[in-house]
């Protein structure tokens, strides 16, 4: 058997291959905060999001204020009548909410109007903050003013370069005033709690887990709770509502509060339900970090390294093609069904792949050398032959 076509020696084979797995690591690490790497892993985020069945949520439900409600209940007219808002609040609270999150502008309301609904206890606001120098910069109005005693957050949802939402603040750091929380914290903190200094880590974006689409959600117009809420036995029966946190908000057009999200198009008070379920403790999306994907990267990398040396050399190269897709899909698979993260290995099983084919192109030009010594030895007995003749 040609020599070229037997095993390298695992020293070499290995070594040349452990220093294309410890580069492509390298490079993978020192490309994670790039504009192209984020990109690359947006769009496979938002492709495991997709392929991901919805998982029903037991603890948020949505009271959505439809098209049909906010003309029939609001005769299409904004901003919403307090009055009208604060009947909503009632069906919910005496529905058994655990806790009620408002999403909608209350920045216009007068204060006579918002004085009953102030006084609703377990009810988080949701309050707008304008950036810029403008006199309409900062924190705007709620419930018609800027009282302390109201329980606010800041809708802070944060749209990725693409525009798309897949991140959210738990704390806002605003400039000229103390950090808030936002709305989805605030919820699950608690009105009595106080943000943490602005320096803190929390204040980071953080990754939403998405559920799914809206359907991972009990969702119920309010038209609809108005009705319900009549009839007999609801309050005290099971009803949807019953021991949950409760959102309210607007899903009428003229609300324009709907935005992209990996999971498609979803309400303003939708994105907050992620949050919420985001922020509780068992719902937060958390990354291992870059140390332990650089440590994983590089232990697959050398696991498929020595893999390929004990491989038959003539079924090396198309195997590791199988093996490397196989592999950079199931990884990526795993990271996302552990964490809600996903995790490109395809620059180290790249790697991996390239090494292969350059040990393959160095049997390939070993071949031909041999072929063309092959060649020379028998011109050479040719001419031999011919002398003897």
């Amino acid at each position: 058997m040609s020599a070229a076509t037997q095993h390298p020696p695992f020293a070499h084979y290995f070594g040349i291959g452990a220093a294309v797995v410890l580069v492509a690591a390298l490079a993978t690490l020192g490309m994670e905060d790039s504009w192209f790497f984020r990109h690359m892993e947006n769009s496979n985020l938002d492709i495991w999001l997709h392929a991901k069945a919805p998982i029903p949520s037991d603890r948020v439900f949505i009271v959505d204020i439809t098209d049909d409600d906010y003309k029939t209940l609001f005769g299409s007219t904004s901003p919403l009548n307090p009055g009208e808002v604060a009947v909503i609040v009632e069906a919910i609270r005496d529905s058994g909410a655990s806790l009620i999150g408002v999403d909608l502008d209350t920045s216009g309301w007068s204060a006579d109007a918002a004085a009953a609904a102030r006084q609703y206890k377990n009810t988080v606001w949701a309050r707008e903050y304008l950036e810029g120098d403008g006199k309409d910069a900062g924190l705007q109005n709620v419930l018609g003013g800027d009282r302390p005693d109201v329980c606010f957050g800041l809708p802070a949802y944060v749209p990725d370069e693409d525009g798309v939402i897949r991140h959210y603040e738990p704390v806002v750091d605003l400039p000229h005033e103390p950090p808030e929380f936002s709305f989805a914290a605030r919820i699950v903190a608690g009105c009595g709690a106080k943000p943490p200094a602005a320096d803190s880590s929390t204040g980071e974006a953080k990754l939403i887990n998405f559920l799914g689409d809206p359907k991972a959600f009990g969702h119920l117009s309010a038209k609809s709770l108005l009705t319900l809420y009549q009839t007999d036995g609801w309050k005290h029966s099971a009803n949807p509502l019953q021991g949950r946190i409760v959102l309210l908000g607007g899903a009428f057009r003229a609300a324009r509060d709907k935005f992209d999200t990996p999971a498609g198009r979803m309400d303003g008070v939708d994105i907050v339900a992620h949050d919420i379920v985001s922020e509780l403790p068992d719902g937060e999306v958390k990354s291992p970090g870059k140390r332990f994907f650089f440590a994983v990267d590089v232990g697959l990398g050398l696991l498929l390294v020595a893999g390929g040396w004990l491989l038959p050399r003539k079924w090396a190269l198309p195997a590791m093609l199988v093996v490397v897709t196989v592999t950079a899909l199931l990884a990526s698979w795993l990271a996302f069904r552990s964490f809600g993260y996903f995790a490109s290995f395809v620059p180290v099983l790249g790697g991996v792949l390239t090494h292969e084919l350059f040990e393959h192109f160095l049997e390939h030009h070993e071949l031909l050398k041999e072929h063309q010594e092959l060649l020379r030895e028998r011109d050479e007995l040719r001419r031999e032959l011919l002398q003897r003749v």
